[in-house]
């Protein structure tokens, strides 16, 4: 990582990377898994049911992408200080919903709680 990194923005760990992009994507799958219960089986081919259950499929893949991409640009040998910024931005976005949560990873608390009060 550049010093420039280090020193503009406050670059997350590699490690928080993924660990904040698994739990999310873990608690997205158990959101699709209660809606899934709660929809009837004959009903979840309706339009209506499989909008409604593209929700916690996509916020699980973006919070995948988010972090794949994060930690390539993190590892990568020029690191772009902007491109890391809207990532980790875009990854804590996902993981709003789920900030109080007692499993959110201690290395992510901080951040978290720093987006919400924005």
């Amino acid at each position: 990582m550049t010093e420039a990194v280090t020193t503009a923005f406050p670059a997350p760990a590699v490690g928080t990377v993924r660990a904040l992009g698994a739990f999310v994507q873990a608690r997205a799958k158990e959101g699709e898994q209660v809606l899934l219960q709660r929809i009837p089986a004959e009903q979840r081919d309706a339009p209506d049911a499989v909008e409604l259950l593209r929700i916690p499929r996509a916020l699980g893949r973006a919070a995948g992408v988010a972090a794949y991409e994060l930690e390539c640009e993190l590892l990568a040998d020029h690191v772009d200080a902007n491109a890391v910024r809207l990532r980790w931005g875009t990854l804590l976005s996902t993981a709003l919903p789920f900030r109080a949560h007692p499993d959110v990873p201690a290395s992510a608390r901080e951040a978290l709680t720093a987006v919400d009060g924005m």
